[in-house]
């Protein structure tokens, strides 16, 4: 048995209600980033005994007290049950390397976001570009659930959302967005809407589909070592908090289609009814990481720096292209490879350079 010691932080502001009725709860009124005040994470302290034949091993983790005979871990339960604070700032620090990729690297584009899975995304994507609206607005969360995507207004939905507008008559693309790792829900959406599927583009943190690209600059901060064709089983085994039960059903609401969330009633004691505030505390502590100045410029910053080296690609000016990479080499070279890999990558699937070669 584990014990399990809360160090309660305090957490500013109220729980935001989200709108429930008969049919379940409005995917719509999962809580906004922007209402939220922000808030840094809570946590907690697990206290693992250890039997005196594993004392050997135990002696490597830092956190191994031989008199109590117990190794103690730092945790944050609202990004995952096995999250420690460092692996927390870790993946918030990747995210805004992703988000500077796509805002530069597919500047044609508005971007879908696939929820649930990939809801942080979306919540740092709009706290970091707080200020900016034109960029916010890029930005659309759509429920992308197995049950959903089999819905018969499914497509009515997407609609609603803006999804043939943004491409009739915004002239843009679309970017799905995802966690990864097969693109199954973006092949069902381009299945749903044929003629504009050659419009349809993904960009995930990881991929086991050659036509979609994976972000290797997030891999490079959240965890070098590891292989992203790994990384399927890791957010399986550690899965974040979800703010609502599983999607249910779309439905016409009030002159909208909506996506809904099954809404059972639980009691405190039922673990959804933690994750519940445990995703709102994410939430939160997504905003409190975005307000740091440092993270801010940095975000900036990068943004700047990916978006010469994509206008170089782009125009095949291969002279200042080297040049830049080589300038950003003395500062960060271990980065490079992964940002020419992701740059690449991306001017041959989206078509904007495919032909691309840094040798002539």
């Amino acid at each position: 048995m584990q014990k399990i010691t809360q160090i309660v932080l305090p957490v500013l502001g109220s729980l935001v209600s989200s709108v429930v009725f008969a049919h379940g709860a409005l995917y719509s009124s999962r809580p906004q980033i922007q209402n939220l005040a922000s808030a840094p994470c809570k946590v907690a302290i697990q206290e693992i005994p250890i039997p005196k034949e594993k004392f050997e091993e135990a002696r490597k983790f830092p956190g191994f007290d031989e008199k109590s005979a117990q190794i103690r871990l730092e945790t944050v339960p609202c990004w995952g049950a096995n999250w420690d604070p460092r692996e927390a700032e870790r993946f918030k620090a990747g995210v805004l390397e992703f988000i500077a990729e796509i805002l530069e690297f597919f500047p044609d584009y508005e971007y879908f976001v696939m929820g649930r899975d990939a809801e942080p995304i979306f919540d740092e994507a709009v706290a970091l570009t707080h200020g900016h609206p034109k960029d916010t607005e890029r930005f659309h969360l759509i429920l992308t659930s197995r049950t959903v995507l089999e819905k018969p207004h499914f497509s009515d939905y997407l609609r609603g959302a803006g999804m043939e507008e943004i491409i009739q008559k915004k002239g843009r693309r679309i970017l799905f967005i995802d966690y990864g790792y097969a693109g199954t829900a973006a092949k069902k959406i381009s299945g749903l809407f044929p003629k504009l599927a050659s419009d349809f583009d993904s960009f995930f943190l990881f991929s086991l589909n050659p036509r979609i690209p994976f972000s290797r600059v997030f891999w490079h901060f959240f965890n070098p070592s590891m292989e992203p064709s790994q990384a399927s089983l890791v957010i399986a085994l550690e899965g974040m908090p979800p703010y609502f039960n599983s999607g249910e059903d779309v439905l016409h609401l009030e002159g909208k289609w909506e996506a809904t969330c099954s809404s059972e009633k639980v009691d405190l004691s039922d673990p959804a009814h933690t994750n519940r505030h445990l995703a709102e505390d994410r939430i939160r502590d997504i905003k409190y990481f975005s307000e740091v100045s440092a993270n801010r410029e940095h975000f900036e910053g990068r943004r700047s720096v990916f978006r010469k080296l994509y206008d170089l690609a782009k125009k095949g000016a291969t002279g200042p292209l080297n040049a830049q990479f080589a300038e950003l080499a003395k500062t960060e070279p271990v980065l490079v490879p992964a940002i020419k890999a992701d740059l690449f990558e991306i001017l041959k699937i989206t078509q904007a350079n495919p032909k691309l070669d840094l040798n002539k």
